[in-house]
């Protein structure tokens, strides 16, 4: 769901009732990825310089509350992981 589509879903669902509008957005469809918008990317962060850090974000960040490390302080933040005692798998 695009973040337009999550506020209009909360505000019924929560009986929010609140003034909303959302503008929806031309030549997009659900099928697209960030690529096929023809944008630039722009680094979000110091540690999410690309797109493939952007999309593994969600689900690798997760992994810093443990002793598993996702790669902050390398050239690929979020696209490597490891921990002592992991075996790599290649």
């Amino acid at each position: 769901m695009t973040v337009g589509e999550i506020a209009a879903w909360h505000n019924k669902t929560s009986g929010l009732n609140a003034e909303l509008t959302v503008i929806m957005m031309e030549g997009w469809n659900r099928g697209m990825g960030w690529e096929d918008t023809g944008l630039k990317f722009r680094p979000t962060s110091p540690n999410i310089r690309n797109l493939t850090a952007a999309v593994l974000y969600p689900g690798i960040g997760g992994f810093e509350a443990t002793n598993v490390s996702v790669g902050r302080g390398t050239s690929e933040p979020f696209e490597v992981f490891g921990a002592p005692g992991c075996k790599a798998m290649i």
